[in-house]
Protein backbone atom coordinates (compact mmCIF):
# COMPACT_ATOMS: atom_id res chain seq x y z
CA UNK A 1 0.00 0.00 0.00
CA UNK A 2 3.22 2.03 -0.55
CA UNK A 3 2.00 5.94 -2.38
CA UNK A 4 5.54 7.81 -2.82
CA UNK A 5 4.97 11.03 -4.19
CA UNK A 6 6.91 14.37 -4.12
CA UNK A 7 6.89 16.80 -1.35
CA UNK A 8 4.47 19.22 -1.54
CA UNK A 9 5.58 22.14 1.47
CA UNK A 10 2.09 23.39 1.93
CA UNK A 11 0.66 24.45 5.38
CA UNK A 12 -2.78 25.14 4.33
CA UNK A 13 -5.36 22.87 6.38
CA UNK A 14 -8.44 22.19 3.80
CA UNK A 15 -12.05 23.88 5.02
CA UNK A 16 -14.54 21.11 5.32
CA UNK A 17 -18.17 21.58 3.73
CA UNK A 18 -20.82 23.66 6.12
CA UNK A 19 -23.28 21.23 8.06
CA UNK A 20 -25.73 23.56 6.87
CA UNK A 21 -24.74 22.17 3.59
CA UNK A 22 -24.28 18.95 4.21
CA UNK A 23 -27.91 18.43 5.68
CA UNK A 24 -29.41 20.34 2.68
CA UNK A 25 -27.86 17.51 0.31
CA UNK A 26 -29.07 15.05 2.56
CA UNK A 27 -32.69 16.06 2.75
CA UNK A 28 -32.72 16.83 -1.01
CA UNK A 29 -31.58 12.93 -1.39
CA UNK A 30 -34.20 12.06 0.44
CA UNK A 31 -36.80 13.68 -1.32
CA UNK A 32 -35.45 12.78 -4.23
CA UNK A 33 -36.05 9.27 -3.11
CA UNK A 34 -39.49 9.52 -1.51
CA UNK A 35 -40.60 10.72 -5.21
CA UNK A 36 -38.77 8.13 -7.30
CA UNK A 37 -39.65 5.45 -5.02
CA UNK A 38 -42.79 6.14 -4.49
CA UNK A 39 -43.79 6.95 -7.74
CA UNK A 40 -42.88 3.10 -8.44
CA UNK A 41 -44.53 1.74 -5.37
CA UNK A 42 -47.35 3.96 -5.49
CA UNK A 43 -49.69 1.91 -8.05
CA UNK A 44 -49.21 -1.30 -6.22
CA UNK A 45 -50.05 -0.82 -2.40
CA UNK A 46 -53.06 -0.33 -0.98
CA UNK A 47 -53.46 2.87 -0.48
CA UNK A 48 -51.36 4.86 -3.14
CA UNK A 49 -49.43 7.49 -2.61
CA UNK A 50 -51.41 8.27 0.63
CA UNK A 51 -49.20 4.92 2.08
CA UNK A 52 -46.20 6.58 0.37
CA UNK A 53 -46.89 9.70 1.95
CA UNK A 54 -47.71 7.84 5.69
CA UNK A 55 -44.43 5.70 4.92
CA UNK A 56 -42.41 9.12 4.71
CA UNK A 57 -43.64 10.89 7.73
CA UNK A 58 -43.30 7.03 9.75
CA UNK A 59 -39.72 6.31 8.67
CA UNK A 60 -38.13 9.72 7.91
CA UNK A 61 -39.80 12.92 9.35
CA UNK A 62 -40.52 11.55 12.73
CA UNK A 63 -37.26 10.11 13.63
CA UNK A 64 -35.70 13.24 12.07
CA UNK A 65 -38.27 15.18 14.22
CA UNK A 66 -37.35 13.47 17.55
CA UNK A 67 -33.56 13.52 16.87
CA UNK A 68 -33.56 17.59 16.19
CA UNK A 69 -35.68 17.61 19.37
CA UNK A 70 -32.83 16.23 21.40
CA UNK A 71 -30.37 18.75 19.94
CA UNK A 72 -32.13 21.60 20.62
CA UNK A 73 -34.10 20.91 23.85
CA UNK A 74 -30.53 19.49 25.22
CA UNK A 75 -31.42 16.19 25.90
CA UNK A 76 -29.10 13.32 25.73
CA UNK A 77 -30.39 10.37 23.86
CA UNK A 78 -29.56 7.38 25.47
CA UNK A 79 -28.68 3.80 24.69
CA UNK A 80 -32.64 2.64 23.76
CA UNK A 81 -32.89 5.96 21.94
CA UNK A 82 -29.37 5.51 20.06
CA UNK A 83 -30.22 1.62 19.11
CA UNK A 84 -33.77 2.51 18.00
CA UNK A 85 -33.63 5.91 16.32
CA UNK A 86 -30.21 6.63 15.56
CA UNK A 87 -30.03 2.99 14.13
CA UNK A 88 -32.99 3.05 12.38
CA UNK A 89 -32.59 6.77 10.60
CA UNK A 90 -29.47 4.76 9.01
CA UNK A 91 -30.56 1.22 8.16
CA UNK A 92 -33.85 2.62 6.42
CA UNK A 93 -32.84 5.39 4.71
CA UNK A 94 -29.51 3.56 3.39
CA UNK A 95 -32.04 1.11 1.94
CA UNK A 96 -34.24 4.28 0.91
CA UNK A 97 -31.29 5.98 -1.10
CA UNK A 98 -30.15 2.40 -2.48
CA UNK A 99 -34.12 1.89 -3.99
CA UNK A 100 -34.09 4.76 -5.58
CA UNK A 101 -30.89 4.04 -7.42
CA UNK A 102 -31.73 0.63 -8.40
CA UNK A 103 -35.42 2.03 -9.57
CA UNK A 104 -34.00 3.96 -11.79
CA UNK A 105 -31.55 1.55 -13.26
CA UNK A 106 -34.14 -0.59 -13.47
CA UNK A 107 -36.45 1.67 -15.30
CA UNK A 108 -33.90 2.07 -17.88
CA UNK A 109 -33.02 -0.95 -18.53
CA UNK A 110 -36.73 -1.50 -19.26
CA UNK A 111 -36.97 1.14 -21.59
CA UNK A 112 -33.70 -0.39 -23.66
CA UNK A 113 -35.70 -3.49 -23.30
CA UNK A 114 -38.46 -1.74 -24.53
CA UNK A 115 -37.07 0.14 -27.30
CA UNK A 116 -34.85 -3.17 -28.52
CA UNK A 117 -38.67 -5.17 -28.47
CA UNK A 118 -37.36 -7.39 -25.18
CA UNK A 119 -40.03 -8.50 -22.87
CA UNK A 120 -43.13 -7.40 -22.42
CA UNK A 121 -43.08 -5.57 -18.94
CA UNK A 122 -43.44 -2.37 -18.51
CA UNK A 123 -40.97 0.20 -17.42
CA UNK A 124 -42.62 0.30 -14.15
CA UNK A 125 -42.11 -3.29 -13.53
CA UNK A 126 -38.58 -3.36 -14.10
CA UNK A 127 -38.40 -0.47 -11.22
CA UNK A 128 -40.05 -2.70 -8.85
CA UNK A 129 -38.27 -6.00 -9.77
CA UNK A 130 -34.98 -3.85 -9.33
CA UNK A 131 -36.16 -2.61 -5.95
CA UNK A 132 -37.42 -6.18 -4.70
CA UNK A 133 -33.97 -7.35 -5.05
CA UNK A 134 -32.05 -4.33 -4.06
CA UNK A 135 -33.53 -4.87 -0.38
CA UNK A 136 -32.97 -8.59 -0.84
CA UNK A 137 -29.17 -7.88 -1.00
CA UNK A 138 -29.06 -4.98 1.06
CA UNK A 139 -30.48 -7.40 3.92
CA UNK A 140 -27.96 -10.01 3.51
CA UNK A 141 -25.17 -6.96 3.06
CA UNK A 142 -26.01 -6.07 6.44
CA UNK A 143 -26.01 -9.11 8.03
CA UNK A 144 -22.70 -9.83 6.99
CA UNK A 145 -21.44 -6.53 7.77
CA UNK A 146 -22.79 -6.53 10.97
CA UNK A 147 -20.39 -10.60 11.62
CA UNK A 148 -17.30 -7.85 10.22
CA UNK A 149 -17.90 -4.94 12.36
CA UNK A 150 -17.02 -7.59 15.23
CA UNK A 151 -14.06 -9.27 13.85
CA UNK A 152 -11.77 -7.26 16.01
CA UNK A 153 -8.04 -7.93 14.72
CA UNK A 154 -4.79 -6.84 16.33
CA UNK A 155 -2.13 -6.10 13.67
CA UNK A 156 1.31 -6.01 14.30
CA UNK A 157 3.28 -3.59 11.96
CA UNK A 158 6.66 -2.07 11.49
CA UNK A 159 7.87 1.50 10.34
CA UNK A 160 11.14 1.79 9.57
CA UNK A 161 12.79 5.55 9.26
CA UNK A 162 16.11 6.54 8.60
CA UNK A 163 15.28 9.78 11.30
CA UNK A 164 15.07 7.60 14.30
CA UNK A 165 17.65 7.26 16.48
CA UNK A 166 18.89 3.69 17.06
CA UNK A 167 18.54 3.77 20.82
CA UNK A 168 14.54 3.80 20.21
CA UNK A 169 14.90 1.05 17.83
CA UNK A 170 12.24 -0.99 18.69
CA UNK A 171 9.70 1.54 20.49
CA UNK A 172 6.16 0.32 20.54
CA UNK A 173 3.25 2.30 19.54
CA UNK A 174 -0.60 1.22 20.21
CA UNK A 175 -2.88 3.33 17.47
CA UNK A 176 -6.82 3.12 18.49
CA UNK A 177 -8.80 5.13 16.27
CA UNK A 178 -12.15 6.13 16.01
CA UNK A 179 -13.30 4.35 18.98
CA UNK A 180 -17.17 6.45 18.61
CA UNK A 181 -17.92 5.25 22.52
CA UNK A 182 -21.31 5.87 23.61
CA UNK A 183 -24.02 4.35 25.56
CA UNK A 184 -24.39 1.87 22.56
CA UNK A 185 -21.39 0.60 22.18
CA UNK A 186 -21.18 -3.28 23.28
CA UNK A 187 -18.85 -2.88 26.68
CA UNK A 188 -17.59 -6.94 26.04
CA UNK A 189 -16.18 -5.39 22.61
CA UNK A 190 -14.45 -1.85 24.58
CA UNK A 191 -12.97 -4.43 27.22
CA UNK A 192 -11.22 -7.00 24.42
CA UNK A 193 -9.77 -3.79 22.94
CA UNK A 194 -8.29 -2.24 25.92
CA UNK A 195 -7.18 -5.54 26.99
CA UNK A 196 -5.09 -6.08 23.65
CA UNK A 197 -3.65 -2.42 24.25
CA UNK A 198 -2.52 -3.16 27.01
CA UNK A 199 -1.54 -6.41 26.35
CA UNK A 200 0.90 -5.62 23.64
CA UNK A 201 2.71 -3.82 26.37
CA UNK A 202 3.52 -0.68 24.48
CA UNK A 203 5.56 2.26 25.19
CA UNK A 204 3.00 4.75 24.07
CA UNK A 205 -0.67 4.66 23.49
CA UNK A 206 -2.02 7.00 21.02
CA UNK A 207 -5.98 7.69 20.52
CA UNK A 208 -5.95 9.33 17.16
CA UNK A 209 -9.60 11.32 17.70
CA UNK A 210 -13.43 10.50 17.84
CA UNK A 211 -12.53 9.02 20.93
CA UNK A 212 -16.44 9.27 21.79
CA UNK A 213 -19.91 9.66 19.55
CA UNK A 214 -21.29 12.78 19.34
CA UNK A 215 -22.46 14.30 22.48
CA UNK A 216 -20.09 15.65 25.23
CA UNK A 217 -21.40 13.18 27.63
CA UNK A 218 -20.56 10.29 25.95
CA UNK A 219 -17.12 11.30 27.91
CA UNK A 220 -18.18 8.91 30.81
CA UNK A 221 -18.40 5.94 28.76
CA UNK A 222 -14.78 6.56 26.94
CA UNK A 223 -13.61 7.22 30.33
CA UNK A 224 -15.19 3.89 32.11
CA UNK A 225 -14.20 1.90 28.94
CA UNK A 226 -10.12 3.51 28.31
CA UNK A 227 -9.26 5.78 31.62
CA UNK A 228 -7.63 2.87 33.05
CA UNK A 229 -5.00 2.59 29.87
CA UNK A 230 -1.34 3.41 30.80
CA UNK A 231 1.86 3.22 28.78
CA UNK A 232 5.48 3.86 30.29
CA UNK A 233 5.29 7.22 27.89
CA UNK A 234 1.98 8.22 28.40
CA UNK A 235 -1.06 7.72 26.74
CA UNK A 236 -1.85 10.27 24.41
CA UNK A 237 -4.81 11.77 23.24
CA UNK A 238 -6.51 13.97 20.06
CA UNK A 239 -9.38 15.18 18.78
CA UNK A 240 -11.24 14.31 15.64
CA UNK A 241 -14.37 15.74 13.67
CA UNK A 242 -16.82 13.77 16.01
CA UNK A 243 -15.16 15.38 19.48
CA UNK A 244 -15.47 18.44 17.58
CA UNK A 245 -19.16 18.45 16.81
CA UNK A 246 -20.05 16.84 19.99
CA UNK A 247 -18.83 20.66 21.83
CA UNK A 248 -15.10 20.15 21.71
CA UNK A 249 -14.38 22.64 24.93
CA UNK A 250 -16.81 20.49 26.93
CA UNK A 251 -15.41 16.99 25.71
CA UNK A 252 -11.98 19.08 26.46
CA UNK A 253 -12.85 19.46 29.84
CA UNK A 254 -14.26 16.22 30.75
CA UNK A 255 -10.81 14.28 29.14
CA UNK A 256 -8.73 16.57 31.43
CA UNK A 257 -9.99 14.54 34.01
CA UNK A 258 -7.91 11.54 32.95
CA UNK A 259 -4.74 10.49 33.06
CA UNK A 260 -4.55 10.82 29.39
CA UNK A 261 -2.23 13.93 27.63
CA UNK A 262 -4.42 16.23 25.35
CA UNK A 263 -2.43 17.72 22.52
CA UNK A 264 -4.14 20.31 20.12
CA UNK A 265 -1.53 22.13 17.67
CA UNK A 266 1.35 21.31 20.24
CA UNK A 267 4.33 18.74 20.79
CA UNK A 268 5.97 17.72 23.59
CA UNK A 269 9.81 16.16 23.66
CA UNK A 270 10.14 12.92 25.21
CA UNK A 271 13.01 11.25 26.46
CA UNK A 272 13.32 7.89 26.69
CA UNK A 273 16.30 5.37 26.51
CA UNK A 274 18.98 8.36 26.64
CA UNK A 275 17.69 9.67 23.27
CA UNK A 276 14.95 12.28 22.61
CA UNK A 277 11.54 12.27 20.24
CA UNK A 278 8.59 15.03 19.71
CA UNK A 279 5.41 13.68 19.67
CA UNK A 280 3.02 15.93 18.30
CA UNK A 281 -0.85 16.58 18.00
CA UNK A 282 -3.13 17.96 15.50
CA UNK A 283 -6.12 19.80 16.17
CA UNK A 284 -8.92 19.21 13.52
CA UNK A 285 -10.43 20.73 10.54
CA UNK A 286 -13.77 20.10 11.23
CA UNK A 287 -13.22 23.05 14.01
CA UNK A 288 -12.58 25.35 10.86
CA UNK A 289 -8.86 27.43 10.15
CA UNK A 290 -9.17 30.11 13.11
CA UNK A 291 -5.62 30.26 14.61
CA UNK A 292 -5.63 29.95 18.33
CA UNK A 293 -9.54 29.12 18.29
CA UNK A 294 -11.00 27.36 21.56
CA UNK A 295 -12.86 25.00 19.00
CA UNK A 296 -9.92 22.79 18.29
CA UNK A 297 -8.75 23.96 14.51
CA UNK A 298 -5.67 22.88 13.24
CA UNK A 299 -2.52 25.06 13.61
CA UNK A 300 0.57 22.99 12.15
CA UNK A 301 2.87 25.74 12.20
CA UNK A 302 2.32 26.01 15.62
CA UNK A 303 2.20 22.00 15.92
CA UNK A 304 5.69 21.73 14.97
CA UNK A 305 7.10 24.98 15.61
CA UNK A 306 10.10 24.89 17.99
CA UNK A 307 10.75 20.99 17.50
CA UNK A 308 14.76 20.63 17.14
CA UNK A 309 16.27 20.03 13.20
CA UNK A 310 16.76 16.45 13.21
CA UNK A 311 14.93 15.40 16.19
CA UNK A 312 12.22 12.17 14.84
CA UNK A 313 9.00 13.57 15.17
CA UNK A 314 5.72 11.32 15.85
CA UNK A 315 3.09 13.09 14.76
CA UNK A 316 -1.21 12.54 16.04
CA UNK A 317 -3.59 13.86 13.09
CA UNK A 318 -6.77 12.58 13.00
CA UNK A 319 -7.91 13.89 9.08
CA UNK A 320 -5.34 12.39 6.80
CA UNK A 321 -5.61 15.85 4.58
CA UNK A 322 -3.28 17.29 7.20
CA UNK A 323 -0.67 15.02 5.93
CA UNK A 324 1.04 16.47 3.20
CA UNK A 325 1.51 20.04 4.60
CA UNK A 326 2.59 18.63 7.77
CA UNK A 327 4.92 16.38 5.41
CA UNK A 328 6.41 19.42 4.19
CA UNK A 329 6.71 20.57 7.92
CA UNK A 330 9.19 17.57 8.60
CA UNK A 331 6.87 15.09 10.30
CA UNK A 332 8.80 11.82 10.18
CA UNK A 333 5.89 9.86 11.03
CA UNK A 334 1.92 10.50 10.81
CA UNK A 335 -0.60 8.28 12.22
CA UNK A 336 -4.17 9.17 11.62
CA UNK A 337 -7.79 7.73 11.29
CA UNK A 338 -11.07 8.98 10.45
CA UNK A 339 -11.75 7.63 6.95
CA UNK A 340 -12.38 3.90 9.02
CA UNK A 341 -11.25 2.84 4.81
CA UNK A 342 -15.05 3.75 4.04
CA UNK A 343 -15.89 0.52 6.50
CA UNK A 344 -16.06 -1.42 3.17
CA UNK A 345 -12.83 -1.93 1.27
CA UNK A 346 -10.68 -4.03 -0.98
CA UNK A 347 -7.56 -4.19 0.24
CA UNK A 348 -5.97 -6.18 -1.96
CA UNK A 349 -7.53 -3.24 -4.84
CA UNK A 350 -6.11 -0.49 -2.63
CA UNK A 351 -9.73 0.35 -2.79
CA UNK A 352 -12.14 1.26 0.12
CA UNK A 353 -15.53 3.46 -0.29
CA UNK A 354 -13.71 6.61 1.28
CA UNK A 355 -11.30 6.43 -1.92
CA UNK A 356 -13.24 8.41 -4.27
CA UNK A 357 -13.63 11.17 -2.42
CA UNK A 358 -9.81 11.03 -0.59
CA UNK A 359 -6.46 11.74 -1.55
CA UNK A 360 -5.00 9.08 0.66
CA UNK A 361 -8.31 7.21 2.39
CA UNK A 362 -6.45 3.40 4.00
CA UNK A 363 -2.84 2.21 4.32
CA UNK A 364 0.31 3.82 4.00
CA UNK A 365 1.91 6.04 1.97
CA UNK A 366 5.38 8.11 2.26
CA UNK A 367 5.81 11.54 0.60
CA UNK A 368 9.65 12.60 1.07
CA UNK A 369 10.98 11.96 4.44
CA UNK A 370 7.16 11.40 5.78
CA UNK A 371 5.28 8.33 6.15
CA UNK A 372 1.83 8.05 6.61
CA UNK A 373 -0.57 4.90 8.73
CA UNK A 374 -4.12 5.62 8.39
CA UNK A 375 -5.89 3.19 10.68
CA UNK A 376 -9.05 1.70 9.97
CA UNK A 377 -10.97 2.37 12.65
CA UNK A 378 -11.40 0.21 16.23
CA UNK A 379 -15.07 0.56 16.38
CA UNK A 380 -17.71 1.63 13.75
CA UNK A 381 -19.99 4.93 12.97
CA UNK A 382 -23.17 4.76 12.44
CA UNK A 383 -24.55 1.22 11.85
CA UNK A 384 -22.34 -1.99 12.77
CA UNK A 385 -20.88 -2.57 9.17
CA UNK A 386 -17.57 -3.64 8.02
CA UNK A 387 -16.54 -5.36 4.79
CA UNK A 388 -12.91 -5.69 3.94
CA UNK A 389 -12.14 -3.62 6.60
CA UNK A 390 -12.13 -4.77 9.97
CA UNK A 391 -11.81 -3.02 13.19
CA UNK A 392 -8.39 -2.77 14.54
CA UNK A 393 -5.72 -2.28 17.29
CA UNK A 394 -2.96 -1.38 15.74
CA UNK A 395 0.94 -2.08 17.33
CA UNK A 396 3.65 -0.30 15.55
CA UNK A 397 6.92 -0.85 16.04
CA UNK A 398 9.26 1.67 15.01
CA UNK A 399 12.76 0.70 13.67
CA UNK A 400 15.87 2.46 12.89
CA UNK A 401 16.94 1.55 9.29
CA UNK A 402 18.72 3.57 6.27
CA UNK A 403 16.95 4.43 3.28
CA UNK A 404 13.30 5.72 2.25
CA UNK A 405 10.97 5.59 5.01
CA UNK A 406 8.96 1.75 5.02
CA UNK A 407 5.88 -0.06 6.55
CA UNK A 408 5.11 -3.81 6.58
CA UNK A 409 2.87 -6.16 8.33
CA UNK A 410 4.20 -8.60 10.10
CA UNK A 411 1.14 -10.28 11.61
CA UNK A 412 -2.22 -10.10 11.96
CA UNK A 413 -4.73 -12.36 14.28
CA UNK A 414 -8.40 -11.85 15.29
CA UNK A 415 -9.75 -11.61 18.71
CA UNK A 416 -13.14 -13.06 20.34
CA UNK A 417 -15.01 -10.03 21.60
Amino acid sequence: MTSPTAAAPTTAAPRPPGILFLLGIVLALLAASWAAVGALLAPEVPGGWTSVLVAAVLVTVVPFAALIGTRVRGIYPGRFFRLTVFRFLWYAHFLLLLAMLAGVAGMLLGALGALFGLGTDTIGDWGRVAIGLTAAVYGVGMLAGYWGSRQLVVTELDITHPALPPELDGLRVVQLSDVHVGPHTLKRTLAAVAQQALDARPDLIAMTGDLIDDFDEDVEHYAAAFGHLAAPLGVWVIAGNHDIYANWPKVRARLARLPQRILVNEHVMVAHRGAAFAIAGTGDPAAGRRVGSPLGGPDLQATMAGVPDGTFTLVLAHNPVLWPPLAGLGAHVTLSGHTHWGQLAIPALDWCLASPFLEHAMGWHVRGGSLLYIHPGTNYWGIPFRLGAPPEVAVITLRSGGGAPAMRRVSQRQVRC
